[in-house]
């Protein structure tokens, strides 16, 4: 028989591949990341703000809430900014960064920001601070039904040299000791004011508890700040009797890495699903196959489909691998050493390469299935029958990624790498947490030798199909002489 021969694969693959990718489908598909891209990137560089801050204004009978309310939200928009601002001790040489940080929470985010300027200036050119959501204003009329107009839009605020619409009215009725509390809007679905209002309150409640049993809301919030908090640790790093560091987000980071590779190869699959259904429906309806098979082998007429599905995945996920590869290339060459150095260290050269063998094997064992039954559709109802127990399986390896995201120690997930049905997907989100070398290789063996045997079967399958040119019909036909023992 001899081996299939590349070339004729090769040959295959490329008519499979450009017959997708002169169509304008693909080019659309393909060219959607980028003028996103450019799209938000014109919106971020231009003066169009997609969500204005909304005009808020305050009619408090009480007056005293009032006010408090405006200075509720101001300290609340303090701390905001005063995250963003340590936010950014990452970006620092280690040494300083905490140093830094005790400097923002003693001295204000301003005190931050001004350090920032004149000591790292290429960090401080990095920061955005966050805008915020709500513009308080003095109310132009005195009563609620005189700003009826305002809030209808016939009237407009005056706001500087602008003139915004007053989206909504804060009313505090009653007596100081018992207010009430109405907000006033058309955007009644989810307002911010009203979680404002809402969190003053509540606020306001925790403060006059305390009060009643001689303590204060400072002395809490101080006590709350100074409890123990628990840190993580992996015992896998844990030597001798030296203590090990508690885990951070760049140990996390092959954990979702693992993710986004299963997630990629459900993609992957879907992407090529219907590239390999439909030309095998093509191609069996005008007897293409038949002449191909005139000059090549099944072997080398699936293998060729296969590779040809695989370029055409590639090549239309091939905006967002770019993406990804320019931001990781660029963080690696320019961003912190040290942060470098972890992320390096946390995707050894070993988990990257048994990542790739998963996600080839898992791409063969799936494309086999789809291609085999593509052989036996012989109408797009066909192969929509056929897929479906293809559909429910991605469903059976959705449901495993999200079972290991939220428990990769499951012995449920344990079990799913191994079987092959779903080893693809759940092996790679294990890899994070070092599972035991057997099981790895375990699962490997299991996996290479279920495509070995599905390609077979597939194959002929495919032959069945192709040279009979039987389909669904024949199938059914069979299973009621041979199952049922009934006549056909």
């Amino acid at each position: 028989m001899g081996l299939p021969k590349f070339s004729r694969i090769w040959l295959i693959a490329m008519r499979d591949f450009m017959g997708y990718v002169k169509t304008w489908g693909f080019w659309l598909s393909f060219m959607f990341p980028i003028l996103g891209g450019v799209i938000g990137y014109m919106f971020a560089s231009s003066d169009i703000d997609l969500s204005p801050p909304r005009y808020e204004t305050v009619l408090d009978e009480t007056g005293v809430h009032g006010a408090a309310i405006l200075d509720f939200y101001e300290t609340e928009q303090s701390d905001i900014r005063a995250k963003a601002i340590k936010a950014m001790a990452a970006l620092l040489p280690e040494a300083d960064r905490e140093a830094f940080r005790t400097s923002v929470d003693e001295d204000g985010y301003e005190a931050g920001l001004s350090e920032l300027r004149d000591r790292y200036p290429t960090v401080a050119e990095r920061i955005e601070m966050p805008t915020p959501s709500m513009i308080f204003v003095d109310p132009p009329e005195n009563s609620l039904s005189a700003l009826t107009s305002y809030l209808d839009g016939d009237d407009r605020l005056t706001v500087g040299d602008e003139s915004p619409r007053l989206n909504g009215v804060i009313v505090i009725r009653g007596t100081v000791d018992d207010p009430e509390a109405q907000y006033w809007s058309k955007n009644f679905n989810s307002p911010p004011a009203e979680r404002l209002i809402n969190r003053y309150f509540s606020d306001l409640a925790k403060r006059r508890y305390l009060e009643s049993g001689g303590l204060s809301a400072e002395d809490y919030d101080e006590a709350v700040s100074g409890r123990t908090r628990v840190e993580l640790f992996n015992p896998a790093e844990l030597s001798g009797e030296d203590e090990a560091e508690a885990v951070s987000m760049l140990d996390r980071l092959p954990f979702f890495a693992g993710l986004g590779l299963a997630f990629f190869l459900l993609m992957s699959i879907f992407a090529g699903a219907f590239m390999l259904l439909t030309s095998m429906i093509e191609e069996k309806m005008n007897k293409l196959l038949e002449m191909m098979l005139a000059s090549t082998r099944f072997s080398e007429i699936m293998l060729g489909k296969m590779l040809g599905a695989a370029m055409l995945t590639f090549a239309s996920l091939a905006p967002y691998i770019l993406i990804a590869l320019g931001g990781l290339i660029g963080f690696l060459l320019f961003g912190n050493p040290e942060q470098v150095a972890a992320i390096r260290e946390a995707f050894p050269l070993s988990t990257i390469l048994t990542s790739l063998i998963f996600l080839v094997l898992g791409y063969m064992f799936y494309a086999s299935i789809l291609i085999a039954l593509g052989a036996l559709a012989q109408s797009m109802q066909d192969a929509q029958t056929l897929s479906l127990p293809i559909v429910l399986l991605m469903f059976l390896g959705i449901g495993v990624i999200q079972f290991g995201a939220v428990a990769p120690d499951s012995p449920v997930v344990a079990f799913a790498s191994i079987f092959p049905l779903t080893s693809p997907f759940a092996m790679m989100i294990r890899l994070a947490s070092d599972p035991p070398l057997w099981q790895v290789l375990l699962s490997i063996f299991l996996l290479a030798t279920s495509v070995v045997v599905v390609m077979w079967i597939c194959a002929r399958i495919f032959r069945f199909g192709v040279l009979s040119g039987s389909g669904v019909g024949a199938i059914k036909s069979w299973f009621r002489r041979v199952i049922l023992r009934k006549a056909a």
